[in-house]
């Protein structure tokens, strides 16, 4: 029984690698293409209609699922190839506490909710094109240049998305993050990622600013 969560491999990974490349291979083309609007959008209930099968076909099975470790949730994606033989990949979520501070009343609830589903979401889409080499055509993966939408706030300012930046509802995640701890940390935080505001926080450093914040707390 493995009892380590962070067991990346089985000992032996000949039989599944031979698979999984045979896997990447069949996988031609950008096929995830979805229009939404002006931007090219791939759904994660999308790409698992399209891999499963194909993983079938090589014998293997695929698996997603989180875990606690040290009150932090991780996202494991696991191939597992009918020799037994396995891979893995591990990502960071989030922390219970930054869970229990982005919900400050009963009415914030389901927005937390919803907010901690879409950062899963999220990962388990990256995991799976970074994982299985899946070549996805996204505007969260891809800089596809289009002419920015931009949304206003009932305080006037626009959001504005930026070409390879986070998008609104996770701008709004760290924003949320960013406020649990004090200035002047806070600035600091924000600023090593992006002189502005949070929009032009690159998509990459989504799960990096989170961690410094979550870092932040126990200074």
């Amino acid at each position: 029984m493995e009892t380590n969560p962070f067991i990346y491999e089985s000992e032996s990974i000949k039989e599944v690698s031979i698979a999984l490349s045979s896997f990447q291979n069949s996988i031609v083309g950008k096929l995830f293409k979805e229009d939404k609007g002006q931007f090219k959008y791939a759904k994660l209930e999308t790409i698992l209609n399209r891999i499963l099968g194909p993983l079938h076909e090589y014998q293997l099975s695929l698996t997603q699922s989180s875990f606690v470790y040290n009150s932090r949730i991780y996202l494991k994606t696991r191939i597992v190839h009918s020799s037994g033989e396995y891979m893995a990949s591990i990502d960071y979520l989030y922390s219970e506490e930054m869970a229990s501070h982005m919900c400050s009343s009963m009415q914030e609830a389901g927005n937390t909710q919803k907010m901690l589903g879409c950062i899963k979401t999220y990962q388990c889409r990256y995991a799976l094109k970074n994982f299985l080499g899946l070549p996805l055509a996204d505007e969260d993966f891809d800089d596809i240049k289009t002419d920015a939408p931009q949304k206003e706030t009932k305080s006037g300012w626009k959001f504005t998305q930026q070409p390879g930046c986070i998008n609104e509802q996770e701008s709004s995640i760290v924003m949320k993050a960013l406020y649990t701890v004090a200035e002047p940390i806070r600035s600091t935080i924000r600023k090593k990622y992006t002189p502005k505001t949070t929009e032009y926080i690159k998509k990459e450093d989504f799960e990096n600013i989170l961690e410094d914040i979550e870092a932040a707390r126990h200074i």
